[in-house]
C-alpha cells in the first residue's frame, strides 16, 4: 500500500498488515463506517462481512487459531461491542492474540454530554472500553489523531507479546484524520530465553528423563501460548516417547502417530492412557493447565515429584523453577539430549482394551448416547469422525 496522506485508519491498517494479519472480520455500523473505508484503501487486507457480531469473534478466533499469529475483528459500538465481547473473553482464555477494533461516539458529542443512539442511555461512553479492559490484556481509546500511533503500536506489540487480545476503539471523527505515516516494522514475538537458564533447565530435564524406563510426553492447552506446536511435534518425533494430549489439547500432537495414546484425563482417559500416564516415572507435561475439568475434578493420579511442567515462558521441576525460558527453544534444545526410549508404549500396548460392542437393549428402554453412534462410527459418519480426532 502506497499512500501520501495517511489517517488514522490507513494507519492502523498497516500495522494489521505488518503484524501478518491478511484477512479482518467485520460487522458494519454507522460508528465504524468510516474507519472502514479506511481500512478498505489498503488492498493488502481483504474485509470479511459476517452476519452478526459473535460471528465475527468467533471467526476472528478460529483465524488466530489456524494461522497461528493474530487476528482482527472491526464492529460498531455499544450494540456491536457488547455483542462481540463473549468471542473475546474466550480468546483470553485460550491465549489468542485477537484484535477488536470499534468504532466510537464522535468526540464532540462526547463533549457536549450527548445523548447517542446505540447506547446505555447514559452520556458517558467508556463503559466499552471498561468492559473489554476486563478481558483484554490492553485496552485504548483514541479520541485524537496524534496519539494514535503510539497506541496502536502499543496494542498491537501487547497482544503479539502476551499472546492474548486487545481492545482499540477509534471515534468515528477520528478514524478519518491526518496523522502521521508509520515507520516500517516487524511486530517482535516472545523475547529470547535466558540462555544460561535454559541450558541450566536442558541438562536437569534430560537427566531426568533419560534415566527413566517409561517416559510419558503429554501435551496441554498451553503449547498454543508458547507457539510451540511444531517443537512438540519435532520432539515428539525425536524421543520416541508414549504421547498423550489433555481434553482441551487436542490435534496439537498427532493423534495418526504410532505413539499415540489417547487423551489424558484422569479416569474418564482413553481406555489404557491413564494408568499409562499415571505409572509413567518420567513425566512431560507440554503447557498443561490443571482445572476442575481436565483433572476431573483434581483428581491426580500421577506423581509430581516425577513431573517437568513445562510453560510459555518458564520451566518447573519438583520445587526448582527455571525462568525466562521460552517454550519453544526449550523443546528444540532438549530434542537433541534426549534417548529415544518406547518403554511406556511397550506398556501401553500389553494393557489396552478395545471397546466391546453395545448389547442393545430390551424393547421400549432408553437409548444411551454409545448405542446411537455406534453402527455410524464403521460408515462416513465414523470416518467423519475419525478424521476429526473422534
Amino acid at each position: 500500500m502506497t499512500t501520501e496522506h495517511w489517517t488514522v485508519g490507513s494507519y492502523l491498517a498497516k500495522r494489521l498488515q505488518e503484524a501478518g494479519i491478511k484477512d479482518y472480520f467485520v460487522v458494519p455500523g454507522d460508528y465504524n463506517l468510516v474507519l472502514l473505508d479506511e481500512l478498505l484503501s489498503n488492498r493488502d487486507l481483504q474485509m470479511v462481512s459476517c452476519c452478526n457480531e459473535l460471528n465475527a469473534g468467533y471467526a476472528a478466533d478460529g483465524y488466530a487459531r489456524a494461522a497461528g499469529g493474530p487476528s482482527a475483528v472491526v464492529v460498531t459500538y455499544s450494540v456491536g461491542g457488547l455483542s462481540l465481547l463473549n468471542a473475546v473473553a474466550g480468546a483470553y482464555a485460550e491465549d489468542l492474540p485477537l484484535i477488536a477494533i470499534s468504532g466510537g461516539p464522535n468526540t464532540n458529542s462526547e463533549a457536549e454530554w450527548e445523548y447517542l443512539h446505540h447506547t446505555l442511555g447514559e452520556v458517558d461512553y467508556d463503559y466499552q472500553r471498561e468492559m473489554f479492559a476486563r478481558v483484554t490484556a490492553e485496552a485504548v481509546t483514541i479520541h485524537h489523531p496524534s496519539l494514535a500511533p503510539v497506541a496502536i503500536d502499543r496494542a498491537i506489540d501487547t497482544a503479539m507479546l502476551r499472546r492474548k487480545p486487545v481492545y482499540i476503539e477509534i471515534a468515528s471523527n477520528i478514524a478519518g484524520a491526518a496523522t502521521s505515516a508509520p515507520v516500517p516494522r516487524s511486530f517482535a514475538r516472545q523475547p529470547n530465553s535466558d540462555p544460561n537458564t535454559l541450558s541450566a533447565a536442558v541438562a536437569k530435564v534430560s537427566e531426568f528423563l533419560n534415566s527413566a524406563d517409561r517416559p510419558v510426553i503429554v501435551a496441554g492447552s498451553k503449547v498454543r501460548a508458547g507457539q510451540a506446536e511444531r517443537s512438540l511435534r519435532s520432539l515428539a518425533a525425536a524421543c520416541e516417547y508414549a504421547q498423550a494430549s489433555m481434553p482441551n489439547a487436542k490435534s496439537f500432537l498427532t493423534e495418526a502417530n504410532p505413539n499415540f495414546m489417547g487423551i489424558y484425563w484422569g479416569p474418564v482417559s482413553t481406555p489404557g492412557c491413564g494408568e499409562i500416564v499415571d505409572a509413567a516415572d518420567g513425566l512431560l507435561f507440554v503447557g498443561p493447565v490443571f482445572t476442575d475439568y481436565t483433572t476431573t475434578g483434581h483428581q491426580l493420579g500421577f506423581d509430581p515429584g516425577k513431573a517437568v511442567k513445562v510453560h510459555p515462558t518458564s520451566i518447573q521441576f519438583g520445587e526448582t523453577h527455571f525462568s525466562n525460558v521460552r517454550m519453544d527453544e526449550f523443546l528444540d534444545a532438549l530434542a537433541d539430549k534426549l534417548t529415544p526410549n518406547n518403554g511406556a508404549m511397550a506398556a501401553f500396548e500389553r494393557v489396552k482394551t478395545q471397546q466391546s460392542p453395545q448389547e442393545p437393549n430390551a424393547p421400549d428402554t432408553p437409548v444411551t448416547v454409545r448405542q446411537l453412534f455406534a453402527p455410524r462410527r464403521g460408515g462416513v459418519f465414523g470416518k467423519r469422525l475419525q478424521k476429526a480426532g473422534g
